[in-house]
């Protein structure tokens, strides 16, 4: 029967694919507003991630879902959809644990910045929002283009951040030294006037 069938394959077109490293799980995000988890070792079907009832405490997508992102760190997946939202997922307990609100357009992606707690999600209208996943939190957001956005890429290596459209457009971060209140070389002394709390450092 089709609900049998429902049950083991998704029911429209598979948008992303992502491993979960030292699981060895895949998850597959589809046009049906589910994110399966498959077994690699076996190739079998083994969970959906999707709003299983109607109470207010229960998240998932009402729309397809474009992007997926894992973060082994604080093993937590990440899905980004039509429906704007970017859902925070626990592969462990297999359900939702958090619903990040703030995009007004479809989503067309999320990526994790490595060796850090953030990530970026960037909706259709080009912006970009940077979270903090510790308190699921935006930290910045902006639009690095006045056009639509189809995709984008991180690029931690070189602190870029990569956007695509009708055209590519490369956005570096700028490195927030103040030298007016830190040091930008290494300090070799530090000592504390305990009179006027206050230390003096020489680099």
């Amino acid at each position: 029967s089709a609900d049998k069938v429902k049950k083991y394959i998704h029911t429209d077109h598979v948008m992303d694919l992502c491993g979960i490293t030292g699981m060895d799980i895949l998850i597959s995000a589809g046009m049906d507003r589910r994110i399966g988890m498959w077994d690699v070792k076996t190739n079998q079907h083994r969970a959906w991630l999707e709003k299983k009832g109607t109470g207010s405490d229960e998240y998932g997508h009402s729309q397809g879902v474009t992007s997926l992102a894992y973060n082994s760190e604080y093993r937590m997946i990440f899905s980004a959809g039509f429906d704007t939202h970017c859902f925070v997922w626990n592969p462990i307990v297999e359900r939702c644990i958090f619903r990040m609100e703030g995009h007004t357009s479809p989503l067309v992606g999320v990526k994790v910045v490595p060796d850090s707690p953030q990530i970026i999600t960037g909706d259709h209208d080009g912006y970009l929002r940077l979270w903090d996943i510790r308190n699921f939190r935006c930290v910045q957001k902006w639009r690095p283009a006045s056009q639509e956005m189809t995709c984008f890429e991180v690029i931690p290596a070189y602190r870029k951040v990569v956007v695509g459209g009708k055209k590519m457009h490369f956005f570096e971060s700028e490195k927030t030294v103040d030298s007016t209140v830190t040091d930008s070389q290494l300090v070799t002394c530090a000592l504390y006037n305990d009179v006027s709390m206050s230390f003096m450092t020489v680099s």
